[in-house]
């Protein structure tokens, strides 16, 4: 029996960017351990700045996951940790006929036709005293306390954002879990400073959004006295991972300044799907501009009748809800590539998916992967 390829999952997630007619695509490692679904050695590491690991060299196994689906490396940001890849035999792209998004909206005008109806859906998940509630909690007291210089305010400002952040699963596994609600105090403060520049300049630029980033981390990782944050060493059971630090941040950002989504595993699954960088860099922060200018009206329209919302709050509750729909599918497709490779199902198991499949909206973008999992399943 041969030997199952290491970076198959790469290589299935190049397949599906050429099927979409991506035609350039940027990744940072992290990134690509997530759709690996392990760690890389520490050669593909950004602090080994070794660029010629991400060359294209084919007898480089990982190489091979890109080239065999006609895409190959054009520029390594080792300092970012970003390697970005080009489509170099256009001949074969395909276009896009997924729901909801035109070829040419993967990567430049990326406007959706079904925008209002799934945040409709999402919005439509908030009911009384629910944990979705947390985030207009927590934001609404920040922008009307923002400027406050009452030391009581800032700790009730400190516990609605705790509070939050504990809703939005922040605390689960996490180093928060093991501090006081005050911990978070210098977080707060500095974002304040960031909300009274935004009074200033208007709009915070990507750089500005960049700078927050940094200094949130910063706060986390160093306590008030300068000592290090123990729950941020590597052998502690509960440090954070460099993959949950854009999920941390962005949740943070949302949720006080209201400018950026949050970087979750969902907001990543519906950025996959549109070709959107999936980590919290400038890169990424440039597409989801180019998204907001793509859908501008009906993001106009949906802000007109919830004024209590940013736009990038709206654009939050798309990318999750469509990743909430999407999600059950893509077990199912991952399910599709075990079984070619000889991997068995049980009753319940094919039950499950059949009636995944049955009820996915996405059955007409993905008719011929559920045929073929029907071929193989044989089931009635």
């Amino acid at each position: 029996m041969a030997r199952e390829y290491k970076y198959q999952k790469l290589q299935e997630y190049f397949h599906d960017c050429g099927s979409c007619g991506a035609v350039r695509v940027i990744l940072g490692v992290s990134t690509i351990e997530e759709i690996l679904g392990f760690s890389l050695s520490p050669c593909f590491q950004p602090e080994n700045r070794n660029a010629v690991s991400w060359s294209n060299t084919a007898s480089h196994s990982i190489a091979r996951a890109w080239l065999n689906e006609g895409y190959k490396t054009v520029h390594v940001d080792m300092t970012m940790g970003e390697i970005t890849f080009q489509r170099y035999d256009k001949a074969v792209i395909k276009p896009c006929v997924e729901e909801g998004v035109t070829a040419e909206a993967n990567r430049r005008g990326m406007k959706v036709t079904d925008l209002s109806e799934i945040v409709g859906q999402f919005l439509d998940r908030i009911n009384e005293n629910g944990r979705y509630l947390s985030f207009e909690h927590c934001f609404n007291f920040f922008q009307e306390n923002y400027r406050s210089e009452d030391d009581g305010i800032k700790n009730l400002m400190t516990l609605y954002f705790y509070a939050y952040m504990a809703s939005w699963g922040m605390l689960r596994n996490s180093f928060l879990l093991y501090k006081d609600y005050l911990f978070n105090r210098p977080v707060i403060d500095l974002l304040c400073e960031a909300r009274k520049k935004q009074d200033e300049v208007g709009v915070l630029s990507h750089s500005d959004i960049l700078e927050i980033k940094k200094a949130i981390v910063d706060a986390y990782m160093y306590d008030r006295d300068g000592s290090p944050n123990t729950y941020f060493k590597e052998e502690e059971e509960f440090a954070v991972h460099p993959k949950q630090v854009d999920t941390l941040v962005s949740k943070a950002i949302l949720g006080t300044l209201g400018c950026i989504p949050a970087y979750d595993r969902f907001f990543k699954l519906s950025a996959r799907y549109l070709h959107i960088t999936q980590s919290l860099n400038k890169r990424s922060l440039e597409e989801l501009d180019q998204f907001v200018n793509a859908n501008r009206e009906e993001l106009k329209a949906l802000q007109a009748a919830r004024p209590n919302y940013t736009v990038m709050k709206l654009v939050d509750m798309y990318f999750w809800q469509k990743a909430y729909i999407l999600s059950p599918l893509t077990r199912v497709l991952n399910l599709i590539e075990d079984i070619k490779k000889g991997s068995d199902l049980n009753g319940n198991k094919r039950q499950r998916i059949k009636e995944l499949l049955e009820h996915c909206p996405w059955q007409e973008r993905f008719r011929e992967e559920i045929s073929a999992f029907e071929r193989l399943t044989s089931w009635d």
